[in-house]
């Protein structure tokens, strides 16, 4: 593996402990918080740390335009918005502090409970992006990649094509 690999499966695991810490806050959390907003941000957008903050959960391009992030601890519809890709929620009307999420691949679930509906939906979709992430830097390459090589199914017909 080259130097470059090396830093970016590095790299890669400081986003999925942000990631787990973002989960591990939403589950201890007992209200929405705005400050929490902000570290679930960073957490799935860390290019945000790269900007100048100007409040709390604003940050400013050298342009001027200004970024707002979404209230994840306090609105249902920005929590789903963490959800990864090609991933559903599931919610047991008997435990309504309760919620999960599966992956199109065994394997890929998370879960978290908490009376604030939004929180425990902000920690299961953050620990569901970490899992993908470990997925991908483990056997898939950098979920990030665009150039996705095609499978040859003639030389290689076991072979499962990209999504």
């Amino acid at each position: 593996m080259s130097r470059v690999d090396t830093q970016k499966f590095a790299a890669g695991d400081q986003r999925i402990d942000r990631l787990h810490a973002a989960a591990s806050a939403c589950d201890s959390a007992t209200s929405a918080d705005r400050a929490l907003d902000a570290v679930i941000a960073l957490a799935v957008f860390p290019g945000l740390a790269c900007l100048a903050r100007v409040e709390t959960g604003v940050w400013q391009h050298a342009d001027g335009a200004r970024i707002r992030v979404l209230r994840y601890t306090s609105n249902r519809s920005a929590a789903t918005t963490l959800v990864p890709p090609g991933h559903w929620i599931e919610a047991d009307p008997a435990k309504s502090d309760r919620v999960w999420i599966y992956g199109p691949l065994p394997g890929l679930s998370a879960s978290s409970s908490n009376p604030c509906p939004a929180l425990a939906l902000s920690a299961a979709a953050l620990r569901a992006q970490a899992q993908l992430r470990m997925r991908c830097l483990a056997g898939f390459g950098d979920p990030q990649a665009r150039d996705i090589k095609t499978v040859d199914r003639k030389n290689n017909p076991s072979a499962r094509e990209a999504p």
